[in-house]
């Protein structure tokens, strides 16, 4: 058997005020953590290739699911 799916590839990039998440495919949902696993904010419906968002300054981490994959990445807003 083959897979036939894409692997989706994320660039992550954290401002002084949130974050930018750019993919090659659509971005489905954004799920935050903080770094003691509990989810603080959960973006649905997103559909896009790019997404922005603000967040306070602290480590956190984004599960971010897209059309062929879910991955996990860790973000420090400072």
């Amino acid at each position: 058997d083959t897979d036939n799916r894409s692997d989706a590839k994320l660039l992550v990039v954290s401002t002084t005020q949130g974050a930018t998440i750019i993919a090659n495919e659509n971005i489905l949902s954004i799920a935050i953590y903080d770094i003691a696993g509990r989810k603080l904010n959960e973006i649905n419906n997103i559909n896009a290739e790019r997404y922005q968002f603000t967040m306070p300054l602290g480590v956190y981490m984004l599960q971010i699911s897209t059309e062929s994959n879910t991955l996990t990445e860790k973000i420090i807003i400072k």
